[in-house]
């Protein structure tokens, strides 16, 4: 069994916003199942989240072609295809997983960081006269 974790960036150093990625899944050439009797050539599909020019919800799908060969060569294209609409360094980790031929993976998402804690509030003297 491999794991492998990885920033998806493509070869300029963007990152995909996490926020973009909406679905992955893959399949083999003629609707086969991902296994060890499948073709040697799957197709990933992925989904982002996209803007249209008249600034509505769409969402985009990339399609294709891996070799099903080695899970190394599957996250390089992994990382070709869904890094080209990065534009933020908000970070996405991709766990994929070979076991028994079977490619499995999960996208961790990361939001905004969260920013530290407000100082805690400095209690108010007590009024002069009152017992404290």
């Amino acid at each position: 069994m491999t794991q492998q974790n990885l920033w998806l960036a493509d070869v300029d150093g963007n990152l995909v916003r996490a926020a973009q990625v909406v679905g992955l899944s893959v399949y083999a050439l003629g609707g086969y199942p991902v296994g060890k009797d499948a073709p040697g050539e799957v197709t990933l599909r992925a989904d982002l989240a996209a803007t249209a020019p008249d600034g509505s919800s769409l969402t985009r799908t990339l399609t294709a072609a891996l070799p099903f060969a080695v899970v190394d060569e599957l996250r390089r294209h992994l990382v070709q295809q869904l890094a080209r609409l990065g534009e933020s360094a908000e970070p996405v980790v991709l766990r994929v997983e070979l076991k028994d031929n079977v490619i499995r993976w999960t996208v961790d998402r990361f939001g905004a960081r969260p920013e530290a804690p407000a100082p805690a509030p400095v209690p108010e003297p007590a009024a002069a006269g009152v017992p404290g």
